[in-house]
């Protein structure tokens, strides 16, 4: 057949999802541009505030993830089951009567926190002299809540721009208030509560452009108990998954110290970044579509849906977990100072335990779409307990390594768990493709080689790190290119999401083309 004709076929093929996997470029962009509030927030509040600091930094958000499940009551999953597909007024009504819930639930909880707040600072804080900071939870609970559930209602009614405009807002206003703040030599709790000023007038703005695009609906309480029944059932998972991300924190300030902590912080926060840039675009729409396909009884559409997300994941996860795990310790060199670079040790546990994790998701919405999701929650709560018996275990005697290999043996747990029930117990039989899962697997591996080949390890400025890992994206480019890891039909739906159709006839691509034909 010639190429043009195979080209007009592939294109008029494109599958169903081409709108999602639009919608997850749209998404990866702005993951990339808001991810610069880390590349700069982290190397700024290393630098200036220390390990220390960080490490009560990063305590403020392990408060918000104790109390913000229970507030929330996990109305952000049964929106998203039932909402998607519905009108705009429904949509509305749903919005404005989870949103007034929400309101209430938070402000209560909030208040019990500054009530608390000594006895908390006691446990938590190293001394109820850092009150203050547990204060400061009570209204960053408040906010953030309301700003993730805004969120979900963007993801709900897919809308992609407005959602990816919101993160990068979200990423970049905090910019400001932090060189203000470090210029003028302020403290870190002033730092926090410019933070929480600025997401307050985020989610005051986007509130008002989603009623714009909605319409205001009369609230409908009696949808709370419909929402609660389910949201009941998958509540205590948040609290299984504070455990998991969380727990580990809470045996560092004991076994260790706060400085521990704060280097033990910032190698996850890093890692997370990194994962999460490759990760969000193709999951943030996924849960949403995926009820929307179930609801209409489209199951062929949603296997496929589920086949094209995480093959793109592992298309680009399993490569950031070979080149963290090399390039840890330079990472951590650049951007942050040298009391914390030998964290860059556990980069390889960290991601690949954020692998398992987000792997897992995927099976963790096929149990909630089949109305099982407890079984999701047995998983969580196993992983949990298993997690709080190996920190116990492998921090007294291997610090936060220790915390890095507990974590990252949890969320494998989880994702075996995750798999067999969903496998054992649903109707959608979603099964991982383990021959891309293979190729990216090799070419990670070659890419390895190359870079060790180079003493990229030992990298110590910001120049030869951009440089070493520009080499190690195009030598996994060119290998996953020669496995023919995306074959001609994906390779047109590319050509055509990106809008560069009407180059496939160019040398270089045509060729490639017919390379992959």
């Amino acid at each position: 057949m010639p190429l043009g004709v195979a080209v007009q076929g592939a294109f008029n093929s494109m599958s169903e999802n081409k709108k999602f996997m639009k919608n997850s470029l749209v998404i990866m962009i702005s993951e990339m541009a808001l991810k610069l509030k880390g590349f700069i927030f982290l190397p700024l509040i290393t630098k200036t505030f220390g390990a220390l600091n960080y490490g009560i930094w990063a305590q403020v958000g392990i408060i918000q993830g104790i109390i913000s499940p229970l507030a929330v009551m996990g109305l952000d999953s049964a929106s998203t089951r039932f909402v998607p597909g519905k009108s705009k007024e429904d949509a509305a009504k749903s919005f404005t009567t989870v949103y007034l819930y929400l309101i209430i639930s938070s402000c209560f909880f909030g208040t019990a926190l500054i009530i608390f707040a000594p006895a908390i600072a006691r446990y938590f804080f190293g001394g109820r002299h850092n009150s203050r900071f547990v204060v400061l939870c009570a209204p960053a609970i408040f906010v953030g809540i309301l700003l993730a559930m805004l969120k979900c209602y963007y993801r709900i009614l897919d809308a992609a721009k407005a959602f990816s405009l919101i993160r990068i807002v979200e990423s970049l206003l905090p910019i400001v208030p932090l060189i203000i703040v470090l210029v003028l030599n302020l403290s870190l709790y002033v730092l926090i509560w410019a933070e929480i000023l600025c997401s307050l007038i985020i989610t005051l703005f986007f509130v008002s452009y989603l009623l714009k695009l909605i319409g205001l609906e009369h609230p409908d309480f009696g949808l709370i108990p419909k929402f609660l029944k389910f949201g009941a059932a998958v509540m205590p998972a948040g609290y299984a998954m504070w455990i998991l991300n969380a727990s580990d924190r809470l045996f560092i300030a004991r076994f260790c110290d706060f400085k521990e902590l704060g280097v033990y912080a910032s190698v996850y926060s890093l890692g997370y970044m990194f994962i999460n840039v490759f990760f969000n675009p193709f999951w943030i729409m996924y849960p949403a579509r995926a009820a929307e396909l179930y609801n209409e009884n489209k199951i062929e559409q949603l296997k496929r849906l589920y086949k094209k997300s995480t093959k793109a994941v592992l298309f680009f996860l399993v490569p950031a977990m070979f080149g963290l795990s090399l390039l840890g310790k330079p990472f951590m060199r650049v951007f942050t100072t040298e009391e914390f670079v030998h964290g860059g040790n556990l980069m390889f546990y960290v991601t690949l335990g954020y692998i398992f994790h987000m792997l897992a998701s995927y099976f963790s919405v096929n149990l909630g779409l089949v109305n099982k999701p407890f079984f999701s929650t047995i998983t969580l709560y196993t992983c949990a307990f298993t997690n709080l018996f190996l920190n116990y275990v492998l921090i007294r005697s291997n610090g936060i390594l220790g915390a890095a290999i507990a974590t990252c043996i949890s969320f494998a747990l989880q994702f075996l768990l995750e798999f067999y029930f969903s496998y054992r117990f649903s109707k959608i039989q979603l099964r991982l493709d383990w021959v891309s899962l293979g190729k990216s697997l090799v070419s990670s591996a070659v890419m390895m080689i190359v870079l060790l080949s180079i003493s990229a390890s030992g990298v110590s400025m910001l120049v030869d790190l951009i440089l070493v890992v520009m080499i190690g994206v195009f030598i996994y480019f060119i290998s996953q290119f020669i496995f023919k890891f995306f074959d001609f039909n994906e390779a047109m739906a590319v050509l055509d999401i990106l809008g560069i159709k009407r180059y496939s006839s160019c040398l270089p691509i045509k060729y490639a083309l017919l390379y992959l034909k």
